[in-house]
């Protein structure tokens, strides 16, 4: 069902030339669902834990193929 949801929602985006960038990734089975379905823009535990903003802000100066847009 969440496949379902997250094709329904890319449409839309699609539609309305949006982007969409899921939250709350957790399993690398969720980011292969979401890519597969041409999202790739995405947060969540899998990704990184919350930091605070000067450590967030040092890992994509160190790391600029995180940040993908």
């Amino acid at each position: 069902q969440q496949r379902a949801i997250l094709k329904a929602v890319v449409g839309i985006a699609e539609a309305l030339q949006l982007k969409v960038i899921v939250e709350g990734l957790e399993t690398t089975e969720q980011l292969d669902m979401v890519r597969s379905l041409g999202i790739h823009l995405g947060q969540g535990y899998l990704i990184g834990a919350p930091s605070e903003p000067n450590t967030a802000e040092a890992v994509f100066q160190d790391q600029p193929t995180l940040c993908h847009t």
